[in-house]
């Protein structure tokens, strides 16, 4: 995972290179996404993480990073979140919720239910794009 400090500086190259646009002098940095249908760096990046948690889910691609799972009759399928000893050092505490086991199970976890289940991935794919539609992305 990049450090925050790095996406932070990838979106500024996207905000500063769309903000030369002609005919969008005007517009914030998210209305100039959405004139050109785009997600910010770190949507995208979210986007990816959920999108390979469902792969390993449905077993497409191998569960190399030991990725659990359980079923809430009232969430669906539900990513474990692991556990981190309380007394764990800052460094330790960021490097655990940085990684794709933990952001992953987060991100998974507050996915509508209906979307979870899909299995096929072009139609995941074109559900949770929807999904997202509805959020904003700021």
């Amino acid at each position: 995972w990049q450090q925050l400090s790095d996406v932070r500086t990838l979106e500024n190259i996207q905000r500063t290179f769309t903000s030369k646009i002609w005919g969008l002098l005007g517009m914030c940095y998210w209305e100039r996404l959405k004139v050109f249908r785009l997600i910010s760096l770190q949507r995208r990046r979210e986007r990816y993480v959920i999108i390979s948690v469902w792969k390993i889910l449905n077993k497409i691609v191998p569960n190399d990073v030991g990725m659990q799972f359980g079923h809430s009759s009232r969430r669906g399928v539900v990513a474990v979140v692991p556990k981190i000893s309380r007394t764990s050092s800052f460094g330790k505490i960021t490097q655990y919720e940085n990684s794709f086991l933990v952001k992953g199970a987060r991100l998974w976890n507050i996915m509508p239910m209906d979307i979870q289940t899909i299995t096929k991935l072009d139609s995941f794919k074109n559900n949770f794009n929807e999904h997202l539609r509805n959020i904003p992305d700021e």
